[in-house]
């Protein structure tokens, strides 16, 4: 290992890294304009991104925001462009990038944010990472996101999170009619009455949202964010940006606002680590960089805490997306549960079935645990402890966790689990064996439950033995954000994951509520990739078998005829859980649970499918809106916007469609639920102001 006065030089680096955070953390302001103050914990809003290179182009902007080319171009009025998204585009274009924001509570402190993921290429550093996100994120929030990744060696490949700051509007702004904040990056020469003019805000607007003085003209520090508050996205074209000559080879100087530092040290943090680097082969050039550097550091931590004007993040090492990693009652990160690789500890000799599985996986993210604390955790595995089946509620070194017995072949469920990396999949901590054919997998806990828990049942009491606790009731709003995750984490591994697969297994028992009722899909036990399937042109990869398994209801009709597997599976599969949502029934409904609509006409006890009920009762004749009413779940007390639920019963349909190419793809079943949300929690103002309108707002939903 190369040295460096006395020290391990990766040791040294991070260091530097860990010192240029600590100063950015005093050099936050005192007031976080990103903490969670608003009455909404989770809103749809935009980031105004432009491009920082003449090589950027739309499908490049819309993989580092893990969103696709016609969302992005669709929110920015650039529809056009979606024919030739690979097409380079000047530097400094804009693009408005709709992103979910929810408020993340972690250490004491409620943060907003929203979570992206990007496979780490050769050459990448947390430091390059944040500079491509232009001052949304930090070194020191990316490496809290991603515990298990070293910052000095990140491995090619693999997938690495990366936390984006946001913000919802808080109860004044909501009072004024603003409807959402943008989160907007600066670029050089823009001062603050420059951005003010951008859109047509006051002076006490753009300062209140965010903590600065309106009677004093600000300059502003290339590559920091300021919030916008607004009505509505104003259109791009109409935005007259200062014209931006060639790219800056690196930020310019700190100016009055530090944003937590994130502008003012990445040129600085730039040449550190080429000095680094070039110093493994050049001793005494290392030597006088990093000297260089650590004093470029120390000057921005002095002049960060002398302007005393900043504003910033608050304490990034806390602002995790939730279920990435579990932590203690004090909110201390518990590090045992993802320390070292197989083998570490020792551990991996005496598990030569889990380490073999390991192998295979080639994850060195999982810890392997003894079964003896998993059996101290469950209490021997007792009935009292068991959630369902042959899975247990577990206490893991103070950590409530999920394990799960199996004695199947997991090689190709592990293989999925340790290369995804999504906000809304569940994530796998670990696993154990007794050294029999028994296998145990540890899983975050999901403490409400399933979403079929919530609809349908009751689900468990982590401080009884009864597990008998009645579940939470959903209201509308979250019902729909729950919605949106789980089409988010269908888009991700269809689209973005690597290989991209089909779940096969989407239904409402697989999806996981977690404390922040944020949803996590899980069971990839029978996923399949689709990395060598063909299209007859369905526009989506195809496969065919003739081991037709999965849960009534669920099944899309061209798999049960045909053995056909195609990622519109999941979509239909999908639509039946929209249908729950809506009705609050299961997917099978038996006739005494059924409408009395559709009469006496079959057997008492008989099960019939709620997507041929959906069809029976709601879609077929007239009046779609009055039976959709009559159809929806009685529990939520018609506390919801009808216009905004027909939207959604719409967009069931249309992932109903028996014909697999006219299903849309979950591309665009992200877009349409992100305006269905939007509509919603405009909708949950209004009643929360006493504005009894609560109709909101029709929305087109089209493939």
């Amino acid at each position: 290992m190369q040295v460096l006065f006395g020290f391990p030089l990766k040791l040294l680096l991070l260091f530097l890294m860990m010192m240029h955070g600590a100063c950015a953390q005093q050099a936050a302001s005192s007031s976080n304009i990103y903490a969670c103050t608003s009455l909404q914990q989770i809103c749809s809003t935009s980031i105004l991104y432009r491009t920082h290179s003449s090589e950027e182009n739309l499908t490049s902007v819309s993989t580092l925001f893990n969103t696709s080319a016609s969302i992005i171009a669709n929110a920015s009025g650039l529809s056009n462009l979606t024919s030739s998204t690979a097409a380079p585009v000047p530097y400094a274009t804009p693009f408005y990038i709709p992103v979910n924001c929810s408020c993340q509570n972690r250490s004491n402190t409620q943060t907003y944010q929203t979570l992206v993921n990007r496979t780490i290429i050769y050459g990448d550093t947390f430091d390059i990472v944040k500079n491509d996100y232009e001052g949304l994120t930090t070194d020191q929030a990316i490496i809290a996101a991603n515990p298990t990744l070293d910052p000095t060696n990140l491995p090619i490949g693999a997938s690495l999170s990366v936390p984006l700051n946001c913000a919802c509007p808080s109860r004044r702004q909501l009072r004024r009619g603003d409807k959402l904040i943008l989160s907007f990056v600066i670029f050089p020469n823009e001062i603050f009455s420059v951005v003010r003019s951008y859109f047509n805000l006051t002076p006490a607007q753009l300062a209140a949202a965010n903590d600065l003085n309106a009677s004093t003209e600000s300059t502003l520090e290339y590559y920091t964010t300021l919030l916008v508050p607004l009505v509505n996205l104003p259109p791009l074209s109409s935005i007259n940006f200062i014209p931006q000559g060639a790219q800056a080879s690196a930020p310019s100087p700190a100016a009055n606002i530090s944003n937590s530092g994130n502008g003012s040290s990445s040129s600085s943090n730039k040449k550190l680590y080429v000095g680094i680097g070039i110093g493994i082969g050049a001793g005494l050039i290392f030597a006088l960089l990093v000297a260089g550097g650590i004093m470029c550091v120390l000057l921005v931590c002095h002049r960060s805490q002398k302007q005393g004007t900043g504003h910033g993040y608050g304490q990034e090492s806390s602002n995790l997306e939730s279920g990435s990693i579990l932590t203690n009652d004090e909110g201390t990160p518990t590090k045992v549960l993802y320390a070292g690789a197989v083998g570490s500890d020792g551990v991996g000799s005496d598990k030569p079935h889990a380490a073999a599985l390991l192998d295979v996986a080639g994850s060195d993210k999982l810890q392997v645990f003894l079964y003896e604390e998993l059996r101290e955790a469950t209490e021997d595995f007792s009935d009292t402890h068991r959630i369902q089946g042959s899975v247990f509620l577990g206490n893991l070194h103070g950590e409530l966790v999920a394990i799960k017995l199996t004695k199947e072949n997991m090689t190709q469920e592990l293989k999925i689990l340790t290369q995804v990396n999504h906000a809304n999949l569940v994530r796998l901590i670990g696993i154990s064996t007794n050294n029999t054919e028994d296998l145990y997998l540890v899983f975050e806990y999901a403490d409400n439950g399933s979403l079929s828990d919530c609809l349908h049942g009751t689900a468990i009491d982590p401080t009884t033995a009864s597990f008998s606790q009645s579940v939470p009731f959903l209201p509308w709003t979250t019902r729909i954000h729950i919605a949106l995750d789980v089409a988010s984490a269908l888009d991700y591994i269809h689209n973005y994951a690597n290989p991209s697969f089909v779940h096969k297994d989407v239904k409402s028992s697989n999806i996981l509520i977690d404390s922040d009722f944020r949803a996590k899909l899980a069971n990839f036990g029978m996923a399949k990739s689709t990395d060598n399937g063909s299209n007859p042109g369905v526009g989506t990869p195809v496969m065919l078998t003739r081991h037709i398994v999965g849960t009534q209801g669920y099944m899309a009709p061209e798999y049960l005829e045909h053995g056909l597997v195609t990622v519109k599976a999941d979509v239909y599969a999908f639509g039946v859980v929209l249908l729950e949502i809506l009705s609050g029934k299961e997917a099978m409904v038996s006739r005494q649970l059924s409408s009395p609509l559709e009469g006496n006409n079959y057997a008492s006890g008989e099960e019939r499918l709620l997507s041929s009920l959906f069809q029976a009762e709601v879609l077929e004749g007239e009046n779609f809106k009055q039976k959709l009413q009559a159809w929806m779940d009685p529990l939520l007390q018609n506390a919801y916007p009808l216009d905004t639920a027909c939207d959604t019963a719409t967009l069931a349909k249309a992932c109903l469609n028996s014909d697999l190419a006219e299903r849309p793809n979950m591309n665009s079943v992200t877009y349409t639920l992100n305006k269905i949300l939007a509509s919603s929690l405009e909708w949950e103002s209004t009643v929360l102001f006493g504005n009894k309108n609560t109709t909101g707002h029709s929305i087109a939903v089209g493939r």
